[in-house]
């Protein structure tokens, strides 16, 4: 019996699909599989949780993006997010309605003074101030989500280049500077 070109094809195809459902499924029942093993060791590391733990939380983590993605394309209003200490997603909603959305939908949400729009707004204005050079004792400066600022780090108070960013930092009120 001779096996014609397109059933040797067909039957090569069928071995190499099976091979990658088990595969995958394999991968699939073990929550580590799923991820880089590197990244994964150094995340349980930096947890203090075996690597089991950490796939899960990663797990929940992509479920929570998911379901503030999910949210957003519906039109839920939100104005930034983060994940906490615990790995739970904070979204920053723009008013209550949203924030009731988001909490029904099992998400933390919070209803914030200023937002990531507003947060990147300053920054951006802080950049501009310090285009040409970073100023004298001034380490650093980012949005910082989490307390509703831009965090300033200063390595030198008392340098008058700090003096006069850290004012610049202020004059945009409980915002500007932590």
């Amino acid at each position: 019996m001779r096996i014609s070109r397109k059933t040797f094809a067909t039957l090569g195809a069928a071995v190499l699909l099976s091979s990658l459902t088990v595969s995958g499924a394999q991968a699939a029942a073990s929550p580590e599989g799923r991820y880089d093993p590197a990244m994964l060791k150094s995340l349980a590391s930096s947890l203090g949780v075996s690597r089991t733990a950490a796939a899960e939380r990663l797990d929940h983590e992509t479920s929570q993006q998911r379901t503030l993605t999910t949210l957003e394309r519906k039109g839920v209003a939100t104005d930034g997010a983060f994940f906490d200490a615990q790995g739970d997603l904070v979204v920053n909603a723009e008013n209550a309605q949203a924030a009731g959305r988001l909490a029904d939908a099992g998400l933390l949400a919070r209803t914030t003074r200023h937002g990531e729009n507003e947060l990147n707004k300053i920054k951006a204005q802080l950049d501009a101030a310090a285009l040409d050079a970073t100023p004298a004792g001034i380490s650093s400066w980012e949005v910082d989500l989490a307390s509703d600022t831009v965090t300033v780090k200063v390595s030198d108070a008392a340098a008058p280049a700090a003096r006069s960013f850290l004012n610049t930092a202020r004059a945009h009120g409980d915002a500007g500077c932590e």
